[in-house]
């Protein structure tokens, strides 16, 4: 009987101070007489040839046990995070190792967050969402690189797949249905017929609904921070995933993918204008209830509320014929978030409201006044709103061409304090 070679997989994608910190960890874990592997995205990464991020570690023992011994050995901290057996090694140099205590998961009911037991190797990769995050890599210094894939993982990473382990996956965690959009919008992989299957008989069971609001939430936030999370997101429309989420929320293909397509494939990924892409062509009681849903942190609730301050007070009157001032414009435009100029300038990117959005941003939001509030208070303005609206006629007038300098500015501001019967301060 004989059995085939072990495939050693390749570490050259690492970093050299990465891969150096990985064999001095698997030192420690072989004088503890414990497994340790890379595992997951690290694993896939290396085998695609991209870019890897942050280690992931998982230990046939405690996570706590072994990130002691580990900095005893090399130096660093660590931080714990007891609820999931999970701790974050910080060797130094910027370096950062997620440490997991390999464990099986059993779920008390669909959606729950799991109940978790320490386990084996074997018991943990059974446990992940799809083949190609269940492969590991053993970092001990007698078979380093040794690779672990007992779900046939390499080959559907070589055939372009997207499949889940078991049937029972979606179930368990609904929100791998979000992850399944995410993965197959990133890598152009097909989804397996059995693996689709499943996911569209979770949606269209409601599964979602048994997920916390925050969780689809972060699934979400993990799209858009993609190099370009347009094709993911449509996705969501294709499968009516936002119909999973809210009943209301089924906005026309055509009409985000137009949104989407002037917003181009990369935004900053700290906004949210993608996502409110989604959002545009439903009423704005149906988007008050998706931001419940969504538990949706104030930052992107402003926004939606900005969105529709924008749609109902400000589109017309920027779309004018009529020659707007820089000031109007200005006037029009400094109160809404880039996020919604952003999407308004999408909507019709060649149109007359884009065109002076782009001066807004390009030019008109950078103006500021010479004169400071204080400067105002020495030659008698009152504290508050008189030097506020004092500022603001500034900041007009500077737009408009109307002052250049300073001495300008003052001459303005002591014109508008004669007019209101004021005078200069101690006088």
């Amino acid at each position: 009987m004989t059995t085939e070679p072990a495939t050693i997989l390749s570490m050259s994608g690492l970093a050299p101070e990465d891969v150096r910190l990985l064999r001095k960890l698997g030192e420690t874990a072989r004088a503890r007489e414990v497994g340790a592997y890379v595992v997951g995205g690290v694993v896939r990464d290396l085998l695609l040839g991209g870019d890897v991020g942050d280690l992931d570690v998982v230990v046939e023992e405690r996570a706590q046990d072994f990130v002691e011994a580990a900095t005893r050995e090399i130096g660093g901290t660590y931080k714990l995070y007891a609820r999931f057996g999970t701790a974050l090694l910080l060797p130094g140099g910027g370096v950062k190792v997620d440490v997991a205590t390999a464990r099986s998961e059993t779920y008390a009911a669909p959606g729950a967050l799991p109940d978790v037991e320490p386990g084996t190797i074997s018991e943990d990769l059974v446990r992940r969402d799809f083949t190609l995050n269940a492969m590991a890599a053993s970092i001990l210094p007698d078979d380093f690189g040794r690779l672990v894939d007992l779900h046939h993982g390499r080959e559907d990473l070589r055939d372009g797949v997207l499949r889940v382990l078991h049937e029972g996956s979606f179930t368990d965690d609904p929100t791998r249905v979000l992850r399944a959009v995410r993965f197959h919008a990133r890598f152009g992989f097909s989804i397996e017929p059995t693996t689709e299957a499943l996911l569209h008989q979770s949606a269209g069971s409601g599964a979602l609904d048994t997920v916390s609001g925050e969780r689809i939430m972060n699934e979400l936030v993990l799209m858009l921070a993609e190099t370009d999370p347009r094709p993911a997101l449509l996705k969501l429309l294709t499968w009516n995933l936002t119909t999973a989420v809210r009943p209301c929320w089924t906005p026309g293909h055509a009409e985000v993918e137009r949104l989407l397509a002037g917003l181009g494939p990369r935004t900053d990924g700290t906004r949210m204008t993608p996502l409110l892409a989604l959002l545009v062509p439903v009423e704005p009681a149906c988007r008050e209830s998706v931001m419940d849903r969504l538990k949706a942190g104030r930052h992107l609730r402003d926004a939606v509320r900005d969105l529709g301050c924008y749609e109902s007070r400000t589109a017309a009157a920027l779309a004018t014929e009529r020659e707007l001032s820089r000031s109007e414009i200005h006037g029009l435009l400094r109160h809404h978030s880039l996020e919604v100029l952003e999407l308004a300038t999408a909507d019709n990117p060649g149109g007359r409201a884009a065109e002076r959005i782009r001066l807004y941003t390009d030019e008109l939001s950078k103006v500021s006044t010479l004169l400071t509030g204080a400067d105002l208070l020495t030659i008698g303005f009152t504290e508050g709103l008189e030097v506020g609206s004092m500022l603001d006629e500034l900041r007009r007038a500077r737009l408009d061409g109307l002052v250049a300098s300073r001495d300008d500015e003052m001459a303005l501001a002591r014109e508008r304090l004669g007019r209101s019967g004021g005078g200069e301060a101690g006088t």
